[in-house]
């Protein structure tokens, strides 16, 4: 069964919408995943996002591959036909400075997750406070690098 929601960046009276894409197998944890996404969108109204998730990592292999980047991504790692680190992986080649988080059930691959500059390595269940202060980084940090940078 396929499972996603396809909302891309978009502009709303000149206040940039960032885009999370989520991608887990798992169907139960993706939506608790997006069932904490949506509480953090309610209690920060102010820190607007949309979400679009995959239950088919080869489904965001090809939207990357096309040049279809989110702002931030939530990847599970250990997942058929592709794992989060060769996700992680195609983000990189397509464009770069993009947040990476990784949710996983396996502690096995934090190194590696690094190896893409991932932000943050969450375990399985994962709780609201961590999830939540990555997702304050994440949005901090990619409208950080939004702002332009002045040399001085």
């Amino acid at each position: 069964m396929q499972y996603g929601t396809f909302l891309w960046k978009q502009e709303c009276k000149g206040i940039s919408i960032m885009k999370i894409a989520v991608c887990d197998d798992s169907i139960e944890d993706l939506l608790t995943i997006e069932k904490l996404l949506l509480k953090y969108k309610t209690m920060y109204p102010g820190r607007g996002f949309e979400v679009e998730k995959f239950s088919d990592p080869s489904m965001l292999y090809q939207k990357i591959s096309e040049g279809k980047l989110a702002d931030i991504y939530i990847l599970d790692m250990l997942m058929p036909e592709r794992t989060g680190i060769e996700l992680g992986n195609q983000i990189r080649r397509a464009g770069g400075e993009k947040v990476i988080i990784y949710i996983t059930s396996s502690d096995d691959f934090a190194l590696d997750a690094y190896g893409v500059r991932a932000v943050r390595y969450l375990l399985k269940p994962v709780s609201e406070g961590k999830l939540f202060e990555a997702l304050d980084y994440a949005l901090f940090f990619t409208e950080v690098k939004k702002e332009p940078l002045y040399l001085v």
